[in-house]
């Protein structure tokens, strides 16, 4: 009689895994720690519950649609090419201000205006020769993670609100405060982005099959932005004749709360591709970026290229887009210099109110669990104290939300304390 062969310890372990998360309070708990920022170990713990059953098959009308963005692509990519044969620029003898391309990316209703204009171009005007490209899309706001401050008559107040915020008004308040150039691209967003399917698979968020395609196409769109602000950026160096020195990238709805350092010592970003450290979860931060423009090229392109036509398995690996970002770089030959901390680039995400107001929402994936991004400064303490979102917004925040914003702002109190803050 042959023996029974015995269970292997790798089998035991899954078996008892599996049977451990599949009562209710295991998967309740699950859920809620998918909201914060955890690490590797507690992911791969966190996999198992993730990986249900998924799938993602195309339509006919998305396969049509990725042919047809295939071959723009690669039309556009060709012409960006050949624009790069421009004269060098001279010498830094023979040079007179720093040229600055200023991409803005998002959507039009979550644009914060006020402090980019200020410490992105009315601080750097006297030392930059400065260009601001705007790539938003029209619409209500919307926000991936889900939290807003809007309520339910936000999709009434929009039209409102995107009346006030005209071509001409946007272009001014640049212009106002030092912009050489502006230019404003509001062409309609791809409706259907063609989808890599494994892409679509390994996000790591669990969620419906639904759910995760209309976030990976959130996630194309972001980077078609990206491509569209470098267009934009070749057209200007074509009619001026003249190449950049130095890009940068800043998503929407970032709040600028102080003087990015970056952007005026030279030796940072030289031959070089710095972001913001923090919230970079297993990749780069994706929410704004200082580069060498000799990089321009590969970085503002490398996304949706390697996304198109990229078949390397380990891309699709990637679960989030600031770990996709981080590989399509390296992909295309780009590698970043160390995150710089929030006092080179002092930045984070804001949320704006139907009254036009603006704050910052208190919370883990904006601040880092227990304000860890947070510089622990006076002067930023009271920023973010002045400025927090309040934590009782009505049916747009859960309980768990309202509760986690207000431990951050006790923190924050706590903080200001220790350092012996007076305001």
């Amino acid at each position: 009689m042959l023996a029974r062969p015995r269970p292997s310890m790798w089998s035991l372990l899954l078996c008892t895994r599996l049977i451990i998360t599949d009562s209710q309070p295991a998967r309740d708990e699950l859920d809620a720690l998918d909201t914060q920022s955890f690490p590797q170990g507690a992911r791969r713990a966190l996999s198992w519950r993730q990986r249900q059953p998924r799938s993602y098959i195309p339509t006919q009308a998305e396969v049509q649609e990725g042919n047809k963005q295939r071959d723009a692509l690669r039309q556009e990519y060709k012409h960006l090419v050949n624009a790069e044969n421009l004269p060098p620029r001279p010498g830094r003898a023979g040079r007179g201000k720093t040229r600055l391309g200023l991409c803005l990316t998002g959507q039009l209703e979550r644009l914060e205006i006020e402090s980019k204009a200020r410490h992105l171009v009315r601080d750097l005007n006297r030392t930059h020769d400065i260009d601001v490209v705007l790539v938003v899309a029209n619409g209500t706001a919307r926000y991936v993670n889900g939290f807003s401050v809007a309520n339910s008559s936000a999709v009434q107040a929009t039209a409102e609100r995107l009346r006030s915020r005209t071509r001409a008004a946007l272009i001014r308040t640049f212009v106002q405060a030092g912009a050489s150039r502006v230019v404003l691209n509001t062409e309609p967003q791809w409706e259907l982005p063609y989808l890599r399917k494994q892409y679509v698979l390994n996000l790591n968020k669990p969620m419906s099959n639904v759910h995760l395609a209309n976030r990976a196409r959130s996630h194309v769109r972001q980077w078609r932005s990206l491509w569209n602000c470098y267009k934009e950026f070749s057209a200007l160096a074509q009619k001026a004749g003249q190449r950049y020195d130095v890009l940068a990238k800043f998503r929407d709805d970032l709040l600028i709360f102080d003087k990015v350092e970056a952007l005026h010592e030279r030796s940072v970003y030289e031959n070089a591709v710095v972001t913001q450290e923090c919230l970079s979860w297993r990749g780069i931060n994706d929410k704004l970026a200082v580069l060498d423009a000799r990089h321009g090229l590969k970085f503002f392109t490398s996304p949706l290229w390697v996304f198109f036509f990229d078949r390397r398995p380990f891309l699709d690996m990637s679960g989030n887009p600031e770990t996709f970002l981080f590989r399509a770089l390296r992909a295309g030959g780009i590698h970043t210099r160390r995150p710089l901390s929030w006092d080179k680039v002092p930045a984070v995400s804001s949320r704006t109110g139907l009254d036009g107001s603006t704050c910052v929402p208190l919370i883990n994936e904006k601040v880092g669990i227990e304000l860890r991004c947070v510089p622990r400064k006076c002067n930023v303490l009271s920023f973010f104290r002045k400025h927090a979102c309040p934590w009782r917004l009505g049916a747009n925040l859960t309980v768990q939300r309202s509760e986690e914003m207000w431990r951050m702002f006790r923190k924050l109190k706590e903080e200001a304390t220790r350092l012996n803050c007076t305001h």
